[in-house]
């Protein structure tokens, strides 16, 4: 039979002897017809053979058959008398790796499948197809498959990525010229990434985020090297900045908000003892106040209390006991029939089936239930005593206000833009940041890095605690941030690739060890 026969590429020296069908398997039987063979030690050819020995191979379907090959391999004596190796058998790597029991190309395909989806996918994908295996057989496969060779990437890219959220972090190294992942470490300490930057001389521009860590392994490890801070994460410090900021002015936020809207007048029949909530949050104010007057420093207070340090903080820089910010309701399905329903009430209708009905004629598509429970309400609110109204103090979330500080103001709501307007006129502190945020923001979009020392000295003559406390950060990595509104070169791709490593590593169900998560990272992404 010829060697190009079409189910099967044959190596040189190999011969197909016969093909047959037994019960639903292919079964191919092969033989060596080569009169030599190299030994693996001394790479000597050598035509003494000894022996004859039989091996079974699995190889990849044919049109969903399984097929299995019968081949007889044989043993020769080595020629050298001074190699070590006197017997050696002689050996097929375009067919079969040494000892192997599968063909290269069905441990490829496994490979394939494995690193495309997780293990056990792979295994009934790979049955559906006619590949007999196991979901070890596929984590052993992607583990023997060998690493691609990466070059030492010019412009480095370095971020961390979670092991677990909160508790334990890996780093991922990416090429941002070819958007390639280039490594993956363990952890992020400064002397895991020193020592692979050491290791792999000629890296010129290392992007990372505002960690010190990264900056000082980057400084150690490739000290010629330049680093640009991410501007994305120069928007994340600065927005944490002004949370901090808006926080301490909590209580002249709620006085102009209120005054602002005069028309959000609510009838407040509950009792005036505080809530539960409440009165938790006056507790833990007092408690972490009580601990900072004592000289404690915010990670140790949070240690004491079991708290986060963004709540440790948000409750140190403030003066009184935030409040927590009004909910507003959501929208339902009854809200358009609501003046039907009180006007109906008013007359003296207090038959839910009627009204559920009238308004079901009206185009409501909502439940019986609903309408119950809303005439309920109304009933219970009528029952109690009835007060004046009060004009309720309305909070206003520190982190609404940021989001309103770091956005151009003709892209805000009409109401977002008359509160915010209302503010900036009332309080002059809030006038003077929100100049010098649109002024970094505007350096960060437009990479108007020139004008980043002008900014820094106004924000000292500003008098706003926390902003001059963001620019210390900034003076302290001040090269890194400059060359970060200067380049082009951001962590765009770096995030973009980690979010897809955690695809990757859930897709192994809690199965993913480092080594096997670095190999299907490598040769995934």
């Amino acid at each position: 039979m010829s060697n190009s026969l079409p189910i099967m590429p044959l190596a040189d020296g190999l011969k197909l002897v016969v093909m047959k069908q037994e019960a639903g398997t292919i079964h191919l039987v092969m033989e060596m017809t080569s009169h030599f063979a190299t030994c693996p030690v001394c790479g000597k050819a050598s035509n003494k053979i000894r022996s004859f020995y039989k091996r079974t191979l699995r190889d990849l379907a044919w049109c969903g058959t399984p097929v299995i090959i019968r081949l007889t391999a044989r043993r020769f004596a080595c020629i050298d008398r001074d190699c070590q190796q006197r017997i050696f058998c002689e050996r097929i790597p375009e067919l079969v790796p040494a000892h192997g029991r599968r063909t290269a190309r069905f441990t490829e395909t496994l490979s394939a499948l494995g690193r495309a989806s997780s293990a056990e996918a792979a295994t009934r994908l790979a049955r559906n197809l006619g590949l007999s295996t196991s979901a070890d057989t596929v984590l052993r496969a992607i583990r023997a498959t060998p690493e691609p060779k990466m070059p030492t990437p010019r412009v480095l890219g370095v971020d961390d990525w979670a092991w677990r959220k909160g508790h334990s972090y890996g780093t991922v190294l990416v090429d941002l010229e070819t958007h390639k992942v280039v490594d993956l470490l363990p952890d992020r300490q400064v002397s895991t990434l020193q020592q692979w930057l050491q290791g792999h001389p000629g890296v010129e521009i290392i992007s990372r985020d505002r960690s010190q860590s990264y900056a000082k392994a980057a400084q150690m490890g490739a000290p010629n090297a330049q680093q640009i801070a991410d501007r994305w994460h120069l928007l994340k410090n600065l927005g944490e900045a002004l949370e901090r900021w808006f926080h301490r002015l909590q209580p002249k936020l709620s006085q102009t908000v209120s005054a602002v809207e005069p028309r959000n007048q609510v009838t407040d029949n509950s009792s005036t003892e505080p809530t539960l909530g409440q009165y938790n949050r006056q507790v833990r104010f007092d408690e972490i106040q009580n601990l900072k007057k004592q000289g404690l420093s915010l990670r140790k207070i949070a240690r004491i209390l079991k708290l986060s340090r963004n709540t440790v903080r948000k409750y140190a820089s403030v003066e009184q006991c935030p409040q927590a910010a009004q909910r507003i309701p959501s929208k339902t399905l009854l809200d358009n029939y609501i003046g039907h329903l009180q006007k109906r009430l008013a007359d003296g209708c207090l038959n839910g089936r009627i009204l559920f009905e009238e308004i079901l004629t009206m185009g409501y598509q909502g439940s019986r239930p609903t309408v119950a429970r809303w005439i309920r309400e109304q009933k219970s609110i009528d029952h109690k005593d009835e007060e004046q109204p009060k004009t309720q103090v309305k909070a206003i979330a520190p982190r609404k206000l940021q989001y309103w500080f770091l956005t151009r103001l003709h892209k805000l709501p009409r109401k977002a833009t008359r509160t915010l307007t209302k503010l900036l006129a009332d309080i002059p502190e809030l006038q003077r940041g929100y100049a010098l945020v649109h002024q970094f923001h505007t350096m960060v979009r437009c990479r108007a890095g020139h004008t980043l020392p002008a900014w820094l000295n106004a924000v000292h003559k500003s008098g706003i605690p926390e902003l001059k406390k963001f620019a210390v950060s900034l003076n302290k990595d001040y090269d890194a941030v400059y060359a970060g509104l200067t380049e082009s070169w951001s962590q765009g791709p770096v995030e973009g690739i980690n979010n897809r490593l955690k695809l990757i590593k859930r897709l192994m169900f809690g199965r993913a060890r480092f080594d096997l998560l670095r190999k299907r990272v490598l040769l995934t992404l």
